[in-house]
C-alpha cells in the first residue's frame, strides 16, 4: 500500500505537520492549548449532524475529566487522535479545529446546527487549519501526521449514527 490509513481520492496534496514549539499557529495565541482537529464524517448530512450531537453528549459524559487543565488537554488530544486514525472517513465531512473543551463544544454545535449551510474550513497558514480544509474538501490528508512525536492512546468515542431504513425484498 501507500502507507495511508485510507485510499486517497484525487491528486495528493501534501499537508505539513508542525510542532507547537516552532509553530505559533499551533497554539491559541498565548502559548497554551495546542490546536487540534476533530474530523467528522458520515454517509449523509443528517448522520453528520447526529454525529456532532453524539460528540456533544460525549463531552457531557466526560465533564469531570475535562475540568482539570492537564487532564482535559490529554483527553481531548487522545479523542482527536482516535477520531483521526481510528475511524473511517466518509463522503459528508466537517472538521472542528479547537484548543479546549469550550471551543470544541462551540464547533460541534455549529456542525450540529448547520443543515448543509456551514462554511467550509479555510486554511489560514496553520497546519491544523490546512489539514481541516483539505479534509473537508475530500482530499487526502495525513491525519496521523498531526500527531508526530506524540504518545497518544485510543479512547472510546461515540458510535456511528447509522440511518434507519427498511429494505423489503419483493416477492
Amino acid at each position: 500500500g501507500n502507507g495511508l490509513p485510507f485510499a486517497p481520492a484525487g491528486e495528493p496534496r501534501p499537508v505539513a505537520a508542525t510542532d507547537t514549539e516552532s509553530d505559533p499557529a499551533a497554539t491559541n495565541g498565548d502559548g497554551t492549548g495546542r490546536a487540534r482537529l476533530l474530523p467528522l464524517s458520515a454517509k449523509s448530512g443528517d448522520a453528520l449532524r447526529d454525529l456532532a450531537n453524539r460528540y456533544l453528549g460525549w463531552l457531557d459524559e466526560h465533564a469531570d475529566s475535562l475540568s482539570g487543565e492537564g487532564e482535559a488537554e490529554q483527553l481531548l488530544s487522545d479523542m482527536a487522535w482516535t477520531a483521526c486514525v481510528g475511524r473511517s472517513h466518509f463522503e459528508h465531512r466537517a472538521s472542528v479545529v479547537f484548543h479546549d473543551a469550550a471551543s470544541l463544544r462551540e464547533g460541534l454545535r455549529a456542525v450540529a446546527a448547520a443543515d448543509g449551510k456551514r462554511e467550509p474550513a479555510v486554511a489560514d497558514g496553520g497546519s491544523v487549519e490546512a489539514a481541516a480544509a483539505a479534509y473537508e474538501a475530500g482530499g487526502p490528508v495525513s491525519l496521523a501526521g498531526l500527531f508526530v512525536g506524540e504518545a497518544r492512546r485510543r479512547v472510546a468515542l461515540p458510535g456511528y449514527p447509522f440511518q434507519r431504513r427498511r429494505f423489503w425484498i419483493g416477492g
